[in-house]
């Protein structure tokens, strides 16, 4: 949870490059994460991911989602995922916690033991193929606890890129998967005394 919403969110990219990486019998490992807007706007990142509406038209506003719930609500969100590659790339989704680290927020691995937010999502489906050159409109929720107290809390929706693969060096071989995360941002309000 964030006591107060962090200012660091208006410089937050509504789509993050996450490479996460595990070194030999180290164990997992969490790469810094990039700000993916630059790469996007490049037309270096293949997949993009928006908030959007149902019909699927992307909306406006910081591109991550934003929810304002009391505790117990359910609020529907819908994601519009565009693949602007030539081939078929099947997606994976998953659900992730955020964490605040020194530049700003940092994501938890799908494999994590889900806590906070990453908790709260539920996915319409947790994998997706993707036709070339298409558009894809995904549901998923966010049902925010009926003990959760007042305040702003962060998850992210994540999808595996593919091209995922091995980066050897001396000591040790390196596996890095590339994920797109775009951030959810829960404000939790509590009814107001009166």
């Amino acid at each position: 949870m964030f006591g107060q919403p962090p200012s660091r969110f208006q410089a937050i990219a509504g789509v993050v490059l996450v490479a996460g990486a595990i070194l030999g019998a180290a164990g997992a490992y969490r790469l810094h994460h990039q700000a993916g807007t630059a790469l996007a706007a490049a037309n270096v990142v293949p997949i993009t991911v928006l908030p959007a509406g149902a019909s699927g038209a992307p909306r406006a506003g910081p591109g991550y989602f934003t929810v304002t719930a009391r505790p117990g609500q359910t609020v529907h969100l819908h994601a519009l995922i565009v693949n602007r590659t030539h081939s078929r790339p099947l997606l994976a989704l998953a659900p992730v916690d955020a964490y605040r680290t020194a530049s700003g927020l940092g994501y938890a691995l799908p494999s994590d033991n889900r806590r906070g937010v990453g908790a709260w999502i539920h996915l319409s489906r947790h994998t997706l193929t993707m036709a070339p050159a298409s558009r894809r409109l995904i549901d998923l929720s966010c049902h925010v606890p009926a003990d959760a107290r007042a305040g702003t809390y962060a998850g992210a929706l994540s999808i595996a890129l593919p091209g995922s693969g091995t980066v050897p060096s001396a000591s040790a071989s390196i596996r890095v998967q590339m994920r797109l995360a775009v951030a959810v941002i829960v404000h939790v309000r509590t009814a107001s005394r009166g």
